[in-house]
């Protein structure tokens, strides 16, 4: 065990922002990552958006690799639930937190799964002060739908592509 490592230090101010100056310089030139930063000055909200797209995306990999025949119907099970509530926002968004709930169990990572219901309750209250749309959600639906085929399909590298730009489109209407 090292001991040389430096002592642990309490955030100081200008760390959070200097910590987001970093983050967008580095994915500045990633138009999936982009999202992050688009339309907001908050270090916050870019920290928070990196947060998300970091455990999100890593869950959707997971779960391409480890998810049960059992757990991919439970996600396409979820699908049609969705399309019927498409004109009811908080029905839609009740099923969608449970979808992206499972893809955290189907991951097999606890301490991912309990990043992911993190950031789905900071993430809730966000979208509460949202206007939605029936086209909105339908788009989502259409993400979720490829999202399980590629899970199904076991290409953990496209339900990383997937869930990014899920995420980047549900951003982009925040």
């Amino acid at each position: 065990m090292p001991t040389d490592l430096p002592p642990a230090r309490l955030v100081l101010p200008g760390d959070t922002e200097r910590a987001a100056s970093l983050l967008a310089r580095a994915f500045a030139a990633d138009p999936v990552m982009g999202w992050i930063y688009a339309g907001s000055d908050d270090p916050i909200r870019a920290i928070t958006g990196f947060f998300q797209l970091a455990v999100e995306t890593a869950v959707a990999e997971l779960a391409a690799m480890r998810a049960q025949p059992s757990e991919v119907d439970r996600l396409r099970s979820l699908l049609p639930l969705m399309d019927a509530a498409h004109d009811d926002t908080a029905t839609y968004r009740r099923h969608d937190t449970e979808f992206h709930l499972l893809l955290g169990e189907c991951a097999r990572s606890t301490r991912l799964g309990e990043l992911l219901a993190q950031s789905h309750r900071e993430l809730a209250d966000l979208m509460a002060g949202v206007p939605h749309s029936p086209e909105i959600r339908r788009h989502s639906s259409d993400q979720h739908r490829r999202l399980v085929r590629a899970i199904e399909r076991r290409r953990p590298d496209l339900a990383r592509e997937v869930m990014a730009e899920h995420l980047a489109a549900t951003a982009s209407f925040l």
